[in-house]
């Protein structure tokens, strides 16, 4: 409880948000989802912003006002400068290695350079998409049948409770 209310009182502190994320990237399925999620939401959002008009790095900063996910954020602040320098896209992304992999930074390097970053874009997060739905899928498939036997053993836990009493008070009654 204390342990909550001090993170919750810091939630809003950079070293705080540092800590929490770091924790939760390093946590071995969920670290991975989260990653996908934020990828996903990467490309539509950036896709999109591209295919209205928006020029990248203005779209870059927009996505760090849009994702509050700390190490996400920063690489975007960071990214963002890098654009401003004449850095390409890819060798921005490629310095974050430990929140976006290499097969992403790959289609993200093509996409640039044959100048169809929308339309990779949305390739990228189609895909992120389909493998996100199927770990989504394969997580139901393993807690389903855990459920089944964990509601299962408080039913049986209920009815024991419920009629060992009358049990006993038949072998009173004897």
């Amino acid at each position: 409880v204390l342990f909550g209310t001090w993170v919750y009182f810091t939630r809003d502190t950079e070293r705080t948000q540092k800590n929490i994320s770091g924790f939760i990237l390093k946590i071995p399925y969920v670290g991975d989802i989260v990653k996908k999620n934020i990828l996903i939401t990467t490309c539509k959002l950036l896709a999109l912003l591209l295919e209205s008009g928006v020029p990248l790095v203005d779209g870059i900063v927009l996505l760090k006002e849009i994702i509050n996910f700390y190490p996400y954020r920063i690489s975007f602040k960071h990214i963002a400068k890098d654009l401003e320098g004449g850095e390409s896209f890819l060798i921005a992304l490629a310095k974050y290695p430990q929140l976006y992999n290499r097969k992403f930074i790959t289609l993200i390097g093509v996409g640039e350079e044959t100048n169809q970053l929308f339309h990779m874009l949305q390739k990228v997060g189609d895909e992120l998409t389909t493998e996100l739905e199927y770990k989504f899928k394969f997580i139901g498939n393993i807690i389903e049948p855990v459920l089944i036997l964990l509601v299962g053993a408080l039913v049986a836990l209920i009815l024991v409770s419920m009629y060992l009493p009358m049990f006993k008070l038949s072998g009173i009654m004897a």
